[in-house]
């Protein structure tokens, strides 16, 4: 089997990490947060399909609003980040790319499975003579 990214969880590796840490253990993982964002009532249908492409039209205009992007071509809507972290590097030609350290382990994992030559960098200017710069805010 291969090993699946991580992203978020494993707290029991970091309490054998680090076992003299006496102070209290947070996840802060979107979905197992115990301060999460406030979410207003929902109905149980929306949790039993996925969206229709009649819905993909409002939510791109929605999303055009409020980031304010010239047009509707300049936004994508997906599944999640996943997807989108995964399909990022085969839009170019494979090369050096650097990635702005830290964030999550999946976008190095995935520059590297599409054949680019990846390095973690932790300023800009490491990242000078990179084909591509991935940076996450």
């Amino acid at each position: 089997m291969t090993d699946l990214p991580r992203h978020g969880g494993g707290l029991d590796a970091a309490k054998r990490r680090w076992p003299d840490f006496r102070g209290t253990w947070l996840d802060l993982s979107t979905g197992i947060n115990p301060w999460s964002y406030p979410i207003p009532d929902v109905p149980p249908s929306v949790w039993s399909r996925l969206p229709d492409d009649d819905l993909i039209h409002p939510l791109i205009q929605a999303a055009r609003s409020y980031y304010q992007a010239p047009s509707p071509d300049h936004l994508l809507a997906g599944p999640g980040t996943g997807s989108f972290i995964r399909a990022l590097p085969t839009l170019v030609a494979a090369g050096r790319a650097a990635i702005l350290a830290p964030t999550y382990s999946e976008h190095g994992r995935a520059w590297t499975e599409a054949g680019h030559d990846v390095a973690l960098v932790t300023d800009l200017a490491a990242a000078e003579r990179a084909d591509a710069v991935i940076i996450v805010n």
